[in-house]
């Protein structure tokens, strides 16, 4: 009778291992399972990080991690990768052409790009430069029109307004032709009233005499009229040159040049002799001579 018993417990043992080997197996192939399904899950987690960055350095990290990934994800990655290595040496490109043209072509043919933005501001600051070495007011004109939310929009539209009110027109050289026509016309008739009427209390420079006053003007129409001569007559010849020039915020005077011719007739027999010169001068705001200078032209 007990050998029999023996032998039940040895079956008894012998299935027990085996039922321990058996769950020992399911634990472990459960594991591997478990593990696996984790495993794709970051590796599909990493990809759908991966494929919508626009990091280099994030794409080639999947590549690096996940060398098992499936091979789809992968070739996905590697043209992506290869995508963004072509936008960054197109940029390379165009910041090393450092043109208007090579910018607007990177934003061209990448348009979701990171770099847009800092292509619009190099545009900004290229178109902005252009303007400023025309230094027209068609240029700052044009600059404004494209740029209107630009980094440069008050300085152009500063500069534009400022060539604008130095623009000469119509009545600026009517003004200016009548202002040399009545101090001319006062010097050859001798009318001290006109011709005081059309210079400054004090002018920076006279027939090249600094600071002349209104007597030194008068004193040189005295010394035109000599003894023997009878008839004075100055004809502006009409090439006028008009330079406006900001004086002071707001206020804006002339620099100009012209040509006048001087006829002059002496003694009882009128005998005639004429001269050309050549006029430089300034007009302060206020309408007033403040500078003149003759020069003979030879004939």
């Amino acid at each position: 009778m007990p050998a029999p018993v023996r032998s039940r417990k040895k079956k008894a043992g012998i299935a027990a291992v085996i039922i321990a080997l058996v769950i020992a197996l399911i634990i472990v192939f459960l594991g591997i399972y478990f593990m696996k399904n984790q495993e794709r899950q970051n590796e599909t987690k990493a990809f759908r990080n991966a494929i919508v960055s626009a990091e280099p350095l994030v794409l080639q990290n999947f590549l690096d991690m996940y060398g098992d990934a499936p091979k789809a994800h992968r070739d996905s990655i590697k043209l992506r990768l290869d995508g963004l290595k072509k936008v960054e040496a197109d940029w390379r490109d165009a910041v090393v052409n450092n043109s208007k043209h090579a910018f607007d072509r990177f934003v061209k043919l990448h348009p979701q790009s990171g770099h847009v933005i800092e292509a619009g501001i190099k545009i900004d600051s290229l178109d902005w430069v252009a303007a400023k070495n025309e230094n027209t007011a068609d240029a700052y004109k044009k600059y404004m029109e494209g740029h209107e939310d630009g980094a440069y929009f008050d300085e152009a539209n500063a500069a534009y307004e400022q060539l604008e009110a130095q623009k000469i027109k119509s009545e600026d050289r009517l003004v200016v032709s009548q202002l040399f026509t009545t101090f001319f016309n006062a010097l050859a008739q001798m009318d001290e009233s006109a011709l005081s009427s059309t210079i400054a209390p004090v002018l920076t420079s006279f027939l090249h005499r600094p600071n002349a006053t209104k007597a030194d003007v008068q004193q040189y129409m005295e010394k035109l009229h000599e003894a023997d001569v009878s008839k004075i007559e100055f004809a502006p010849s009409g090439d006028w040159a008009i330079e406006k020039v900001k004086l002071a915020e707001g206020l804006y005077g002339y620099n100009v040049n012209f040509t006048i011719a001087q006829h002059t007739e002496r003694g009882e027999e009128g005998e005639k002799s004429s001269s050309v010169y050549k006029v430089t001068a300034s007009v302060s705001p206020e309408g007033r001579i403040t500078e003149l200078n003759m020069k003979r032209s030879v004939q």
